[in-house]
């Protein structure tokens, strides 16, 4: 694990190296279409054969004395404008739960992506696998259908609304199998500015288990190759993660075909 920083900075230098060598107004048929920091999904898919990197590093504090570190990353590409994949997981977690502190490996999540044509809707199937096993992760596969909707309103403003249903793999008799969450951003990317801004709240419901929510900010400079993104979320209910903070890249690791 010792090596995944100097990997990453390979990836950030070649993802600067892309960036100078293309203006952000050149229409690449790779530039970078982030998902990242945000929970909600865009309709929008990578460019058709276009292999992308999300990669970034996260710090969740409380509730009580409670943190977890990791290193999140997401792997896209898209086979044409309306299908696509992705996979991701944590490459690193380090969890401190009440002063039992775990290290290793988080889960890996592999989803389908569907656009329906130009519109502004889109559909996720995705599947959780328990590498991280019971301390890191929850122990057990998830399942999610998520629904997607995207707009772009007035004054350079956009909106990515996501509604996610998963059936949650607990053991039978502690909680409900079904959980239900819910993601609306608001995003602010002034015309012919390299910058952007963006607001979004969230949060999951499930039977028998304490309801969460936050609300997330986060200000992100974007190039052709290359998107940077900085920011923070703050919980909004007792079970919610109190604080966190937040930093990370998406960029362009070339057309495979």
């Amino acid at each position: 694990m010792q090596r995944l920083p100097f990997a990453a900075c390979a990836v950030l230098a070649a993802g600067f190296a892309a960036a100078g060598a293309a203006r952000a107004d050149d229409p690449d048929p790779c530039a970078v279409k982030p998902y990242r920091p945000s929970v909600s999904t865009p309709v929008d898919l990578t460019g058709p054969g276009c292999l992308e990197l999300e990669a970034g590093g996260l710090r969740a504090t409380g509730p009580g004395r409670d943190s977890r570190d990791s290193l999140p990353y997401t792997l896209k590409l898209a086979f044409d404008e309306q299908w696509g994949v992705r996979l991701g997981g944590d490459a690193w977690v380090r969890q401190d739960a009440g002063g039992q502190v775990a290290k290793g490996g988080g889960d890996t999540s592999l989803v389908l992506k569907h656009r329906f044509g130009d519109s502004p809707w889109g559909l996720e199937l995705g599947e959780k696998f328990p590498a991280a096993g019971s301390t890191l992760g929850s122990g057990r596969a998830d399942t999610t259908v998520n629904a997607v909707f995207s707009h772009d309103l007035p004054a350079d403003l956009h909106t990515d609304l996501n509604l996610a249903e998963t059936r949650v793999g607990l053991a039978g008799g502690h909680a409900h199998g079904w959980q239900t969450a819910w993601a609306a951003s608001l995003s602010w990317a002034p015309q012919q500015q390299r910058w952007s801004l963006g607001a979004e709240f969230s949060g999951a419901h499930q039977a028998a288990v304490p309801d969460t929510a936050q609300l997330l900010v986060a200000v992100s400079w974007s190039w052709t190759l290359l998107e940077l993104d900085l920011g923070g979320a703050r919980g909004l209910t007792g079970a919610s993660a109190h604080d966190q903070v937040f930093a990370g890249m998406t960029v362009s690791l070339g057309r495979l075909f």
